[in-house]
């Protein structure tokens, strides 16, 4: 069990670099975290990387980088991104 919210940004940490080893990603520079507690948004923070609140969840989060009402708002983001250039917009 993790016992302060120290731990638990380690553990997201340690599970995004796992996965990008699996995925063979290079960079964390056209990644999004998508969630929706303040737990996640400071994840998102402390690993440098944009911030997409899921305001179907449960959770409340006042600032964002981008707001997804719907999962399926992440392709818009990503097309968006595809059009615009190498990073993501702001929204």
């Amino acid at each position: 069990m993790l016992k302060n919210g120290k731990q638990f940004i380690q553990v997201i940490l340690l599970f995004i670099a796992k996965s990008f080893k699996i995925c063979n990603v290079k960079t964390i520079k056209n990644s999004i975290y998508v969630g929706d507690t303040i737990g996640d948004k400071t994840a998102a923070d402390f690993a440098g990387i944009p911030f997409g609140f899921a305001s179907y969840g449960f959770g409340e989060v006042t600032e964002y980088d981008y707001k997804l009402n719907d999962i399926a708002d992440l392709l818009t983001i990503v097309y968006d991104k595809q059009k615009g250039g190498n990073d993501f917009a702001e929204r």
